[in-house]
């Protein structure tokens, strides 16, 4: 008998033997256990079925491994990956160092801190379009993740705490309709510009990245006319960027980059402070 039972919000699935078998069944052994294998592959199905919604709520192995484009900034590199749907920021001295040996700030203004290193969940990947806070997709749902303080996104020139170990990253799913590219998108695009990815926060000026080979070239631009010309270098990375989001302060000169990058070790988000821009 087949019995549904809520166990503390969550559903789960009994399958009962106490089933009264007819005299005559017992000559019937073998069709019996056909019938009782069959049951329980249901019974599987139909658990497997309900409690897929419940599947982040239970305790998982903190990471497993991504087969395919996903979780990452490598498409297919079979690095981990989180199966409870969130994002795990770690945070140590030796990814500070490995990301300090990543990046390299072209302008005496340029500040790196606060590095981590972000695995993402299963199934899931950045999509770079949107720059406000981390955005992730996996064909079918879009997500928008927060950073764990009472700004929900990292303040220009880190006026919040620093963190000073790992955490992990909440989300909001959101409709593909409630998100709108950065303006600067739509100005690359016309132009023609031989640059991937920009931020900028209105006005005529943007940061934008350039990519030679496996490395990426960070810098400030400004319009004049139906062009772009470079104003000043903000730094040169030894991997590929996969988002950039700038945020000036108030009333004030400079603001600060979150920029998510990624090499053959992994993803990480650490922020640029610059004086200009």
């Amino acid at each position: 008998m087949l019995k549904l039972l809520g166990t503390g919000g969550a559903l789960a699935l009994a399958i009962s033997a106490s089933v009264a078998l007819p005299a005559n069944a017992q000559s019937e052994g073998g069709a019996a256990v056909s019938r009782e294998r069959d049951a329980n592959q249901a019974a599987s199905a139909i658990y497997q079925t309900i409690n897929g919604k419940e599947a982040a709520a239970r305790p998982s192995p903190p990471e497993q491994h991504n087969s395919g484009k996903s979780g990452g900034g490598i498409a297919g590199g079979g690095e981990a990956c989180t199966p409870d749907g969130l994002i795990h920021a770690e945070v140590s001295s030796v990814i500070t160092k490995r990301v300090a040996d990543l990046i390299h700030p072209l302008d005496k203004g340029v500040q790196v801190r606060d590095p981590a290193k972000l695995v993402l969940p299963c199934g899931f990947h950045i999509d770079g379009r949107y720059g406000w806070n981390l955005i992730l997709n996996n064909g079918a749902e879009v997500r928008r993740y927060v950073e764990n303080n009472p700004f929900g996104f990292a303040p220009a020139f880190g006026f919040a705490h620093e963190v000073a170990k790992s955490y992990a990253l909440q989300y909001h799913p959101v409709a593909k309709g409630e998100l709108y590219p950065d303006d600067c998108t739509a100005k690359l695009k016309a132009i023609q510009a031989d640059l991937k990815l920009c931020s900028g926060f209105g006005g005529t000026s943007l940061f934008a990245t350039k990519v030679d080979g496996r490395r990426t070239r960070l810098a400030h631009y400004v319009s004049q006319g139906a062009a772009l010309q470079e104003d000043f270098a903000v730094a040169q990375i030894d991997g590929e960027v996969d988002s950039i989001f700038f945020l000036p302060p108030p009333d004030a000169p400079g603001g600060t980059i979150t920029l998510i990058l990624h090499d053959r070790q992994g993803t990480y988000r650490v922020f640029l402070d610059t004086a200009k821009g």
